[in-house]
């Protein structure tokens, strides 16, 4: 009998997150869908491919997921291995949501309707590790405007910058290169010598928090959180988001013992950081250069 993996997802969990991973046969994933809190769970989420869930996997990357749908109903979402986009097909109660299930394990799937999706659908099928370290990647998209900038003004500068006074004229260029991008400089250096040592677990579902330095790591859990620290510049809370280093941020979890961690939006983005936490702990600090020093 052919074995894949089920894995579950709730109404709390981002794209890529699931829980109860494991090995499976056609029989136990219909009884996890028949034992699945469907209703509970239909009642706090809405329609979407990351969403309240029961999720099958084959060894060959083929994936089902029986999801919540309009009117009472299901949805069966199918991305066979290598496409990008999912096909879809409405089910009528439990019983036809089984029933799919039996057909995926069968290899005879029909009657699905291909979806348009922009973007990576992918990462509402695979799972997620929610590791978070300082990559390449995020240091390459925090060093495009500085990068893009300085080399703006050094071309003009060796284009022969035609002006009546060039004293002031390299005064106005050094001033520009200053407010437009040497504080990128500065809170680039200074993001990166903060979390070049830092690891950090951590997602919206999971109640605990791995933080350490990849080697050695302790383990918090977001029930103990008192607080959590947003610093950003203050233009941001009045919707002002055009500022040149608008999108340096650094994040202080205070808890219940008194202790605290920090990293910053280099490892984590603000969008995807504010979904991990309850809203109404979090707290938004005004810094006009969000230094990690100038935490209070």
């Amino acid at each position: 009998m052919k074995i894949s993996k089920i894995k579950l997802q709730y109404n709390n969990y981002e794209a890529g997150e699931f829980s109860d991973i494991r090995e499976c046969n056609v029989d136990e994933a219909i009884e996890q869908i028949k034992q699945f809190s469907w209703e509970k769970e239909r009642a706090l989420s809405s329609i979407g491919y990351t969403c309240p869930s029961v999720t099958v996997e084959d060894n060959e990357g083929n994936y089902i997921k029986i999801a919540p749908f309009y009117n009472g109903k299901y949805v069966a979402y199918y991305l066979p291995a290598g496409e990008k986009h999912v096909c879809q097909k409405s089910l009528t109660d439990l019983h036809d949501a089984c029933e799919e299930i039996k057909r995926f394990y069968e290899q005879a799937l029909d009657g699905y309707k291909k979806q348009l999706f922009r973007g990576n659908i992918l990462k509402h099928f695979v799972t997620a590790e929610f590791n978070y370290s300082i990559n390449q990647k995020r240091v390459i998209l925090y060093s495009i405007w500085p990068i893009g900038v300085t080399v703006t003004y050094l071309l003009l500068y060796l284009m022969g910058y035609k002006y009546s006074n060039k004293l002031e004229a390299d005064s106005l260029l050094i001033f520009a290169w200053t407010v437009t991008t040497g504080i990128n400089v500065i809170l680039l250096i200074n993001y990166i010598l903060h979390d070049k040592r830092i690891n950090i677990k951590i997602s919206a579902g999971n109640e605990t928090i791995l933080f350490g330095n990849g080697i050695q790591q302790k383990t918090y859990r977001k029930e103990n959180v008192n607080k959590v620290q947003v610093y950003q510049i203050p233009f941001l809370s009045s919707g002002f988001d055009r500022c040149p280093w608008g999108n340096y941020m650094f994040y202080v979890i205070l808890f219940n013992d008194h202790t605290t961690i920090k990293f910053t939006s280099l490892l984590i983005g603000y969008i995807d950081f504010e979904r991990k936490f309850d809203k109404s702990k979090i707290e938004y600090r005004s810094k006009y250069f969000p230094l990690t020093f100038t935490a209070k």
